[in-house]
């Protein structure tokens, strides 16, 4: 199973006007059979105008079911994606099949709310689906989100391929266990805490706050430069892991394509010899042909060559051919000449089946030597992935108890400089109530 996902569009109708016909062509013959989702109608082009309809309809859809008519707006509202089968699973597949399958797709792209118009080609030899999507929802016209909408459609893929018995994408399995072990770590930056604010909160007026702000504010500053150090260091650190991960895994593709290549070249010169001496044979048998075409007796002898030979080719009893083809045979030349270089060529493509035969047997131990290393390779991967991950653990436990001590030092220095403020306050109220006595008792 493979899911291709197209570039998102704004028109239903060109959308339509290509699936629902053949290409550069306003037939339809490549059109099997064709489906709707949340949708009362089964004609196609009923779908696609319901569909334009609900797309334009999706303020009224909003404002009707409650929610603001707010945020960036997108014209890109027909998601379109294929699902297409392996060539030999085509014989056996139903349309039921592939139609739970279509729904299945739709469900894993949380859209089973969503309006679709499926349309099943019959133009290639792998079974394959198309799946027309109104990303605009029918029952709030909210928009269906596009995030990892790729991720999602491959995940599903490899638990349908399981779900059936058998992984026809081993690539797709790699890259999912790779995606599961490797992850996404980058964080957003965060805005300055509040209570960092509040620590400062009318304590920044006098220079002795000024400068503990200054002093603290540039402390921090330099923890969280640090901080945003360790994190790009961490990002290269598994974006090394990545492309170390991809370069092994080149590595053995290309020695394995390598090593296919040496062996058919020595399967092709180790029967090279064959190949000339059965060529010089069959160009001896055409000059001797020739020759015995010059005499009547010759050409008996060709005549009951080429019934023999006929016969062995087409699998028939040799007197059932000698009585069905004796008489065309023996009466025209170029039928006897026809029938020998016919046998010729059937010889020639056994000896090339045979080559192939012996070519897939030894690249089938190439291919599973192949798979062993790969799988080598995830596990590899595995356990540098947990090495990492507990070594920037022990970095982020480390800084996390770095910041723990920033905090508490900083406190500590506010702490200082509101006790000197209230200090001040206390002198200055003390020193304003012995001024106002003085005045009192002057009067």
């Amino acid at each position: 199973m493979i899911p291709k996902l197209a570039a998102k569009g704004s028109s239903f109708k060109g959308a339509a006007a290509y699936y629902l016909h053949d290409k550069g062509a306003s037939t339809n013959e490549r059109v099997a059979w064709t489906a709707t989702v949340n949708l009362a109608t089964e004609n196609p082009e009923a779908a696609w105008r319901i569909m334009v309809a609900t797309a334009k309809d999706q303020a009224r859809l909003k404002e009707q079911a409650g929610i603001r008519n707010t945020g960036r707006k997108s014209a890109d509202v027909v998601l379109a994606y294929s699902l297409a089968w392996h060539p030999d699973e085509k014989d056996g597949l139903t349309r039921e099949e592939m139609l739970l399958a279509a729904h299945a797709s739709i469900k894993a792209l949380g859209a089973d709310h969503c309006q679709a118009l499926i349309v099943a080609h019959q133009d290639e030899p792998h079974p394959h689906v198309h799946v027309i999507l109104n990303r605009v929802s029918p029952e709030d016209g909210r928009m269906l989100s596009s995030s990892n909408e790729k991720l999602n459609l491959s995940r599903w893929a490899e638990a349908y391929e399981r779900g059936r018995g058998k992984i026809l994408c081993e690539e797709r399995v790699a890259n999912n266990q790779a995606r599961d072990m490797l992850g996404e770590f980058t964080r957003a930056a965060k805005d300055r805490p509040r209570h960092l604010h509040e620590q400062e909160k009318g304590l920044t007026k006098s220079n002795k706050g000024q400068m503990v702000k200054d002093q603290e504010r540039s402390k921090d500053a330099a923890l969280a430069a640090k901080g945003r150090d360790m994190h790009k260091r961490h990002r290269a650190e598994w974006d090394k892991l990545r492309t170390d991960h991809k370069d092994r895994r080149a590595a053995i593709i290309a020695r394995a394509k390598a090593a296919t290549s040496q062996v058919r070249a020595e399967i092709q010169a180790a029967r090279l010899p064959a190949w000339r001496q059965m060529h010089k044979r069959h160009f001896a048998e055409l000059r001797l042909f020739k020759e015995r075409e010059q005499r009547l007796t010759g050409k008996i002898h060709n005549a009951l060559a080429a019934i023999k030979s006929m016969g062995a080719v087409r699998g028939e009893n040799s007197a059932q051919g000698f009585l069905g083809n004796a008489f065309n045979y023996l009466t025209s030349t170029a039928k006897r000449e026809a029938a020998l270089v016919q046998r010729q060529q059937f010889e020639k493509r056994d000896f090339a089946v045979e080559q192939r035969r012996e070519v897939k047997t030894r690249v089938a131990a190439i291919r599973t030597e192949q798979r062993q290393e790969e799988r080598e390779n995830v596990k590899q991967l595995g356990n540098k992935v947990a090495t990492l991950r507990n070594s920037q653990e022990h970095d982020r436990q480390n800084l996390r108890s770095e910041w723990r001590e920033r905090n508490t030092e900083r406190s500590g220095e506010w702490s200082k400089v509101r006790a000197s403020r209230d200090m001040r306050r206390q002198v200055a109220e003390r020193f304003s109530g012995r001024s106002q006595g003085r005045q009192d008792r002057t009067k």
